[in-house]
């Protein structure tokens, strides 16, 4: 639904706005999940919270492989999402470390480690979130 959605939105005056928006769902989500392990949270909430997180994955990707080739010359667009998706593939493969290693820390897996590794993972789409509005759009130079 976000790729579909961002696809036919109009530009937006900020660069970025997708990707902003994006992040802001998938924290949102995250975080909402977690409070699945409180008792009485019904299902689902989480359901919907993972819905809005999947908005959010469907606003960000295809915005950021957009904005990396209309910022790249011509000949440089091959590197650049090359880089882009090798930086997708190493943050994927942190977060999971993070999250495995607090995961793992605990003496046994039980509601609050899992709490705690969906908030690491929220708190690294707030830092995404706060980072988004580097992404700046210059004017082509003669």
């Amino acid at each position: 639904m976000g790729s579909w959605l961002q696809g036919r939105l109009a530009t937006p005056r900020s660069a970025a706005t997708l990707p902003r928006a994006g992040l802001i769902c998938i924290t949102a989500g995250t975080a909402s999940v977690a409070l699945a392990v409180l008792p009485g949270v019904p299902v689902a909430l989480v359901v919907v919270a993972w819905a809005v997180a999947g908005l959010g994955m469907g606003l960000l990707y295809p915005s950021l492989s957009v904005l990396t080739l209309a910022l790249s010359a011509p000949d440089e667009q091959g590197r650049n999402s090359s880089a882009l998706q090798l930086g997708d593939s190493l943050a994927a493969a942190t977060v999971l470390a993070l999250t495995g290693a607090v995961l793992a820390a605990g003496a046994a897996p039980g509601p609050a480690s899992y709490a705690v590794t969906l908030a690491v993972a929220a708190g690294c789409g707030l830092l995404g979130v706060l980072l988004a509005g580097r992404v700046v759009v210059r004017p082509a130079t003669a």
